[in-house]
């Protein structure tokens, strides 16, 4: 009977499934982004800069590299795409 009251008035109710695995993929892909930061080899040479330079360009914050305050965001992949190319499509959408 509510469903139908509801129906009548106009209103639709999104299914929420769609909304949480959209919001899963988001999660996971932070998620990426931030094992990658701390686990990548690469930029380990950035990371001795970041314990021993005067200047705080580069700073490490509970094991995450920062540039300029910043989060650092490696040449790493997900799902076979650089993690650069997800986050500035995940802002544009």
């Amino acid at each position: 009977m509510v469903q139908n009251d509801v129906i009548s008035r106009g209103v639709v109710i999104a299914p929420v499934e769609p909304a949480l695995q959209h919001m899963a993929e988001k999660l996971t892909l932070i998620n990426q982004i931030l094992a990658s930061n701390w686990n990548d080899h690469s930029i380990e040479e950035l990371r001795v800069k970041a314990r021993t330079e005067r200047e705080p360009i580069w700073t490490l914050e509970d094991g995450l590299l920062l540039r300029n305050g910043w989060l650092w965001v490696t040449e790493g992949t997900y799902k076979g795409k650089l993690l650069r190319t997800l986050i500035i499509k995940e802002a544009h959408e």
